[in-house]
């Protein structure tokens, strides 16, 4: 036990700036959008954030400040993300075929062929395959040992003790002060032990193989974005594998990022289906159709609810705008119909029938002194069969 406790010590005081050797790609070839907090979207391309938060690039606005970005999308070209999973501080995920863990550092090759060094301070674990034991563990990681799920003849089996590294195609675990060697294709997850790390928020980073990471920008310089993912630990990511930022402020808040004041939900046919962040309410992520594409858009915040569903929040902050996109998720394959309805103190401000035959409706309300914005989903000319209804990238905004 002495030695675990000496051997976490030591990896805490780590503190390292990472190189992540991902694809590379022409920043002039790739078409950027920003989509600012006050509702619009524009073309442009970031190319430099300084330390204290200007933003500089082709198209962008002079002294514009990365506050006033709700997200930037460009048009990276997606790389297959490796089978391994790899969970970082904040929830964050990289993807892998090839990893090595040896003296507390993690060697990662990405599926484009490019290595990065992570430390294994950040790493909270690495997955082979999911399964249900393997998201209870990873849900209730232990705070004073390491675990492995090992897949047996019987069953999944857990293991406890001290990590030791990863490498050659086998673990290696010190279980009842001896190290043993487990061959990696008899596990499904390694859980190490939670360090307790306070990770930071604020900006979520997805890169152009699938890998999304949660921590703040600290600065984007000569193709390099600095980000950090806890006070300690950094990340030098290049600019160009960035295919999505989103960015949260103290002028901005998602709903799904806030407990509703009060909930009434109560269905007439189709069966009782609660409501959900970032989620349809099948669970599935929010997609819907739009006139201007052939396959559906994913929204990466929401909620999602069914008929009758009324959800009412707090405007705490004097946010003075809310705004999302109201339509019937294109799980339904277009079937729906309801009556989609917005409320401030009591006040209807906006009410529209929406199908899913039509398209989504962009919602932009002003709730300017405003102490409560309600929701309500209302069942249309087919009682609530199929009204899967969306609010996707429902926010509160100070534009």
């Amino acid at each position: 036990m002495t030695f675990f406790a000496s051997a976490r010590i030591h990896r805490m005081q780590v503190i390292l700036a990472i190189g992540l050797g991902w694809l590379w790609c022409s920043l002039a070839s790739a078409q950027s959008n920003i989509q600012w907090i006050d509702g619009s979207a524009t073309s442009a391309t970031i190319e430099a954030v300084s330390v204290d938060g200007f933003v500089f690039g082709d198209g962008v606005p002079t002294d514009t400040k990365l506050e006033k970005i709700v997200a930037y999308q460009t048009e990276t070209p997606a790389v297959a993300p490796g089978a391994v999973e790899v969970v970082i501080a904040g929830q964050g995920k990289l993807f892998t075929n090839s990893i090595d863990i040896q003296d507390s550092v993690a060697s990662i090759v990405s599926t484009s062929g490019n290595a990065m060094q992570v430390p294994l301070d950040v790493i909270q674990a690495v997955v082979f395959k999911r399964t249900q034991l393997v998201n209870k563990l990873l849900s209730d990681r232990s705070d004073s040992a390491d675990t492995v799920i090992v897949e047996t003849p019987e069953g999944e089996k857990v293991v406890a003790g001290i990590f030791e590294g990863m490498s050659q195609g086998k673990l290696r675990l010190n279980f009842n002060g001896k190290s043993r060697k487990i061959g990696l294709e008899k596990i499904n997850a390694v859980s190490l032990a939670d360090l307790g790390l306070k990770s930071l928020a604020g900006t979520q980073v997805e890169l152009s193989d699938g890998a999304v990471l949660t921590g703040q920008i600290k600065n984007v310089d000569n193709g390099v974005l600095t980000f950090a993912l806890t006070s300690n630990h950094a990340l030098e990511i290049p600019w160009a594998s960035v295919n999505r930022l989103e960015l949260q402020s103290d002028n901005l808040v998602y709903l799904s990022n806030l407990e509703p004041l009060t909930v009434q939900q109560n269905s007439i046919f189709a069966p009782q289906r609660g409501w959900q962040r970032d989620r349809s309410v099948d669970g599935n992520p929010i997609r819907l159709h739009t006139s201007s594409q052939s396959s559906p858009q994913t929204y990466r915040k929401g909620l999602g609810t069914h008929s009758y569903c009324k959800l009412e929040f707090a405007n705490t902050n004097d946010f003075e705008k809310f705004q999302t996109i109201a339509g019937i998720d294109a799980e339904t394959n277009g079937r729906g119909d309801c009556l989609m309805s917005v409320y401030a103190d009591g006040i209807k401000l906006w009410s529209q029938r929406i199908t899913g035959q039509t398209p989504p409706e962009q919602v932009d309300l002003d709730i300017s002194g405003m102490a409560k914005v309600t929701l309500i989903v209302e069942p249309g000319e087919q009682f609530d069969l199929a009204d899967h209804a969306d609010w996707a990238d429902a926010k509160f905004v100070k534009p």
